[in-house]
Order: structure tokens, then C-alpha cells, then sequence
């Protein structure tokens, strides 16, 4: 597969602004469908529940889809996929999980309930990632043929207070992902961004599972050490890559792992050695309202994040880079690997992402007209 990378640098360079790459079709999603057998619990909407009762229990149907080019479902299949989920909020909720008998063969398991975060409620991960031991680890006696699958079930039992929210995340097993499927006829390996023949495991709408008052997403903005980085890293390629230092940095324009997807997550962002101010650019897609309203939400501010909407700094990045649309400064980033932690709320999805260290570095941007270097990896 192919993915495209772009990068900002301090010198002019004719370079079209086409259409950004868009998402590999060799991936797999992983979703989570709310069950209306749930009970204690109202359904605001395809990703958020309410619990209403102490006693509530949240259940889910698990599905894995597969994500091809074509509409041929008989030219794609999966056989089998690790992973598991946590749930990191305030809201606690002890969680566990069945295999329907397609997937439940072998050393399949529906996972063992652990508090692997430590946070009070049981979540479904393995101890180690060395290991399948503990991990819900669907798996079928021979690969299946379908695009479409449902997996099984998973349940969210709440524990203690009703107060607070909480997002169900799912993860890969390694960081690198395991699972096998077969799309558009060719066998991909659960690898996310790296290796050959491999593809993509990612997520699909984020669900939040929230206390007594119904609000909306916490939204949020912020920058800290890659090792404290909320939600899966959407990165293309695992990071999006800056060089150089001291008035000298160049950063890739990153079109993420699935444009149009991803309400929430984490970016990483590597290279920067010193700290202290950054900026991020970002390509965000949903209705100029829900954009805007995402924006001015104060939960950004809270994070150390400055919304730059307007004046010089903002015209350098829209004039010269359309698909930009949104600028965040931070004055007290880390250096050394960094993650750019976000949830833009109902609506609003990161599609493009960059780094720039220093202001000499935007106003180089500004100077040099066209700063854009297409690099492209490809991979089998």
C-alpha cells in the first residue's frame, strides 16, 4: 500500500497541492455497536450512552470490517486478531467479553478481565504484550470470506459512582499490531505502518459511555511526552517526523492513517530536541459549525493550547496550505518524542497534522511561498 507524507521546509519548492493521499484500503476496523438489550442505560446515539441506573450494564456487538478498494467481499476474509480494551476515564466499569463460535476456535479467547491501568475497574488486555495470554484474541479454524464480521460481544459493568465519562479504547496486542486478514485477494499481516505485505488495524467510532448529565465529548487539544499520549496513535508510519534544530526544523505534513475518521486519538510527533514553544497545524473536516464550535470549547485552553484563528501567524499557514485549517500554539512542549492528544467532539475529525518547533520556522513557511517536499513510501 501507499501512503503520502509531505514536508515543510524553510525553501520554495514547486510542488503541487493536490489531493492528499487518502486511507489505505488494506486496513481492518474494529467497532463497537451498542446493544439495545443494554440495561440502565439511555442511547443518546450510535456512540454514546448514558448510564441512568447504578446497577447499569453497557453491551456491545464487536465487529470487524474489513476495508477494501473494490465491492467484492468474496476476494477478502479474516482468520484472526489480538488486541483488547480499556476503558481510561472517570466512570469505572469492569469489563468482559464472548467469542461467537465462527471465532472461537483454537487459541481463541474473549480475553481476561485485568486491571491493567491500575484506575479500580477491570479492563480486557493482557498483562504483557510478549505473550496472547489474557488478550481477547478472536480467531477462526480457517480463514472466513466476507468483508463484515461479527465477532461476538462486549459488556461494560459499572462500578461504584455514576459520575464522570469514560471512552472504550481498543489496542493491538505490540505496538506493531497482530492479526491476519485477506483484502481485495492479497493476505495482509496486522502490522500498523511498518514491514511488507502488512496493513492496518484501526478503530472505529470513538464510544463514550457517560455519567448522570448528558454533555457532550470532552474535547481536548494537548501536548505532552509520547509515553502519556491518550488513544491510538494515527499517525501515518507510526510518527510524523520533524528535522533539524534551532531555527532549522523541517516537518512532514502527515496525512493520517484514515482521513475522515478519527474524532479522537493521538498523533506522535518525533525529532524535536528542544522544548518549549510548538506549533501544531491541522487539517480538520465536519460543518464550518462544528469546526468552530470545537475551537472555542474552553477544554482546549485548559489543555495549554492557544486556537489561533486569525492574524499573521494564521495567514502564513492558510494562504500557503488550503488544507490547514486549524493552528494550536504551545509555549512549554517537551522535547523529545511527543504526542498530540485531541478530541474534537460530534462532527469534527483530524485528517492532517505537522509540527513546527519555532516561529522562524513559520515565517520561513510564509516567505518561501511553496515549502512542500512529496515524499512517498510504499509498501506491499
Amino acid at each position: 500500500m501507499i501512503n503520502m507524507k509531505r514536508v515543510i521546509a524553510g525553501a520554495a519548492l514547486a510542488v503541487g497541492l493536490g489531493a492528499l493521499a487518502t486511507q489505505s484500503q488494506a486496513s481492518i476496523t474494529v467497532d463497537l455497536v451498542p446493544r439495545s438489550d443494554s440495561t440502565g442505560v439511555q442511547m443518546i446515539d450510535a456512540t454514546h450512552v448514558k448510564i441512568l441506573d447504578p446497577n447499569a450494564v453497557v453491551k456491545f456487538d464487536v465487529f470487524v470490517r474489513v476495508n477494501g478498494a473494490d465491492a467484492d467481499a468474496t476476494n477478502d476474509s479474516f482468520t484472526f486478531l489480538q488486541g483488547g480494551f480499556m476503558s481510561p476515564g472517570a466512570l469505572k466499569g469492569d469489563m468482559s467479553a464472548t467469542l461467537n463460535s465462527d471465532f472461537n476456535t483454537g487459541a481463541a479467547s474473549p480475553g481476561i478481565p485485568l486491571d491493567k491501568d491500575l484506575d479500580g475497574d477491570l479492563d480486557l488486555v493482557g498483562p504483557v504484550s510478549g505473550a496472547t495470554a489474557g488478550w481477547w484474541y478472536p480467531r477462526a479454524g480457517s480463514a472466513i470470506t466476507g468483508n463484515n464480521f461479527n465477532i461476538g460481544t462486549m459488556s461494560f459493568a459499572l462500578k461504584g459512582s455514576k459520575a464522570g465519562d469514560t471512552p472504550i479504547s481498543f489496542q493491538v496486542r505490540t505496538p506493531s499490531g497482530t492479526g491476519t486478514w485477506k483484502v481485495d485477494g492479497v493476505t495482509k499481516l496486522g502490522v500498523n505502518g511498518t514491514g511488507t505485505g502488512t496493513g492496518d488495524i484501526l478503530t472505529g467510532p470513538a464510544i463514550l459511555i457517560q455519567g448522570d448529565t448528558i454533555v457532550g465529548p470532552t474535547r481536548k487539544a494537548k501536548v505532552t511526552t509520547a509515553a502519556l499520549g491518550e488513544g491510538t496513535n494515527v499517525a501515518t508510519d507510526g510518527s510524523v517526523q520533524v528535522t533539524g534544530s534551532n531555527g532549522k526544523y523541517v516537518s512532514e505534513i502527515d496525512p493520517l492513517i484514515a482521513p475522515g475518521t478519527f474524532q479522537n486519538g493521538q498523533v506522535v510527533i518525533t525529532g524535536i530536541t528542544d522544548p518549549g514553544l510548538l506549533y501544531v497545524l491541522a487539517g480538520l473536516s465536519g460543518t464550518p459549525g462544528d469546526i468552530a464550535t470545537a475551537l472555542a470549547d474552553p477544554g482546549l485552553a485548559a489543555d495549554g493550547a492557544q486556537v489561533i484563528t486569525s492574524g499573521p501567524e494564521f495567514d502564513a499557514l492558510k494562504v500557503h496550505y488550503p488544507f490547514m485549517n486549524a493552528l494550536f500554539k504551545y509555549t512549554n512542549a517537551p522535547a523529545g518524542p511527543t504526542a498530540f492528544s485531541f478530541d474534537f467532539g460530534t462532527g469534527v475529525t483530524l485528517d492532517n497534522v505537522a509540527a513546527v518547533p519555532e516561529p522562524t520556522a513559520l515565517g520561513l513557511i510564509a516567505a518561501s511561498g511553496l515549502g512542500l517536499l512529496g515524499r512517498r513510501r510504499r509498501k506491499a
